[in-house]
């Protein structure tokens, strides 16, 4: 076992007078004293600020500017509260926020920073859960049932929250740890010698070997059901299913007919049906995603065909596949709906066993970036990064242009990993949809170099159309900028 729980901590809380904390100062302190995993102590203190306190802080923390001006002498309360933590180690949510704030009081103060390992509950939640789409403290607390009614944003309050989700972090961590030891194997080499507080709960008790990588399972091939064939939808099949009584109505309890629906769902399977051109504009609570998903998904069954539905951004995307989709599944038995995105949204197996069996690559912060991607890789089925919450593309922009997929970072037909390629995995259940879910700028990029991106298509969707022409704009022109010349000279 290489999980090493931690039961003796300090949780600690801050609330400050604003986000700057070169120009804000802290507010409220707040801490936890933990023994054995059960709480032995509190730490609660208002200083007195020379910040304003606005309504907005006001309002989030319930502090009042008065409460704030007969609160304690900072300088005293940071030494209380430095010989309240001692040398425990420290757990805090966010924990780089809260100790900017601490080392500038610290200093001015002129109290030595105490030394001691620091635990951020938040890069713990991202590697126990980086699936779930918030780590915010309030989220996980509501998520994780630890809640004990007392008000958020209060330091106390937070620090209490904290703390037992510090414990819960311990707890899913030792889970893994029975049940999917490889990936917590892989957490533990990453982490050796990173100088990470981290270290200390997942060491690294193997060799100089690195371990592999912990895989998903493999994927059962999905095989297309027959060459296609001529196919029409009947207005009644469309109305037994948008009708008051029909199987949406069954299947989801807080869904109403629509009329508008009901007739945007006969248009699109006449459209389909018989190849004709349908522009349609719906209103606000129309209900299109499903007005065009359910005929599109009758169709290409019927058809043993593929529509394609298009989209603005890849959120829409993302909208249709966790919220539609699984009604349409339902509606529809049978139909294979997949949503293919661009390579680069990909994470690449190669470069992601790359920098696994060797994490030097990696500075100390891209290390802890880098964590939540292994128990994530272990349990996606597509790779995409935007399932991966805990890792977050955007925030770790560098760190993914070195793990995302790419034409330069291909697989051969004969590498090893080229059956867990997740882009060519994408490809394949592409080729199997009825239903294929892309967006626009993949939509264009194929038709710009010859449809070679996009299996083949007689049927097409185009959702947020009044965006396409921007689009074609981006995908299908040509640029020339000062910048760019003097690179080409």
């Amino acid at each position: 076992m290489s999980f090493r729980p931690l039961t003796d901590f300090v949780a600690i809380d801050l609330e400050t007078t604003g986000l700057d904390f070169a120009t804000e100062e802290i507010l409220e302190l707040g801490g936890v004293i933990w023994r054995d995993g059960a709480k032995a102590q509190t730490f609660s203190v208002v200083l007195r600020s020379r910040r304003p306190v606005t309504s907005f802080i006001e309002a989030l923390t319930g502090i009042t500017a008065a409460e704030a001006a007969q609160g304690c002498d900072p300088v005293e309360a940071l030494r209380e509260f430095a010989e309240f933590c001692g040398d425990l180690p420290v757990v805090a949510h966010n924990a780089y926020f809260d100790l900017r704030f601490l080392r500038k009081a610290w200093e001015v103060a002129g109290i030595p920073e105490p030394q001691r390992p620091v635990f951020d509950s938040l890069l713990g939640a991202r590697i126990a859960w980086p699936e779930w789409p918030s780590h915010k403290l309030e989220s996980l607390v509501e998520r994780l049932g630890l809640s004990d009614g007392e008000p958020a944003h209060r330091a106390l309050a937070d620090a209490h929250a904290a703390g037992r989700l510090f414990l819960a972090v311990q707890a899913r961590l030792s889970e893994i740890d029975k049940t999917e030891p490889d990936v917590v194997d892989a957490l533990s080499w990453v982490l050796r010698g990173s100088e990470s507080p981290w270290e200390k709960l997942l060491p690294w008790n193997g060799g100089e070997e690195a371990p592999e990588p912990a895989w998903p399972a493999e994927f059962e091939e999905i095989q297309r059901s027959g060459p296609p064939r001529a196919a029409a939808l009947s207005t009644s099949s469309v109305d037994k299913i948008f009708s008051p009584a029909g199987s949406l109505a069954s299947l989801r309890p807080d869904w109403e007919a629509r009329p508008a629906q009901g007739q945007m769902a006969r248009e699109v399977a006449q459209a389909l049906s018989e190849e004709q051109f349908l522009s349609c504009e719906a209103g606000t609570g129309t209900g299109k995603s499903l007005a065009y998903l359910v005929p599109a998904a009758l169709w290409a069954v019927e058809a043993r065909d593929r529509v394609v539905v298009s989209t603005a951004t890849k959120t829409l995307q993302n909208q249709l596949l966790e919220r539609e989709t699984p009604l349409v599944r339902q509606t529809v038995p049978g139909v294979r709906i997949e949503v293919l995105k661009g390579r680069q949204n990909y994470l690449c197996v190669r470069r992601f066993a790359e920098h696994l069996a060797d994490p030097a690559r990696l500075d100390a912060s891209e290390r802890e970036a880098f964590l939540p991607l292994i128990p994530w890789v272990r349990r996606t089925a597509t790779g995409d990064i935007e399932e991966c919450h805990g890792f977050g593309k955007d925030r770790n922009a560098a760190l993914w242009g070195k793990l995302q997929s790419d034409g330069r970072s291909a697989i051969p037909p004969r590498h090893p990993l080229f059956r867990r390629c997740f882009h060519q995995r994408a490809k394949r259940r592409a080729e199997a949809s009825h239903v294929l879910v892309v967006n626009h700028a993949l939509l264009l990029s194929d038709l710009a170099i010859d449809f070679a991106l996009l299996p083949s298509y007689e049927r097409l969707v185009v959702d947020e159309a009044h965006h396409l022409a921007d689009a074609a704009h981006d995908h299908l022109g040509r640029t020339i900028s000062l910048p760019r010349l003097r690179r080409l000279l």
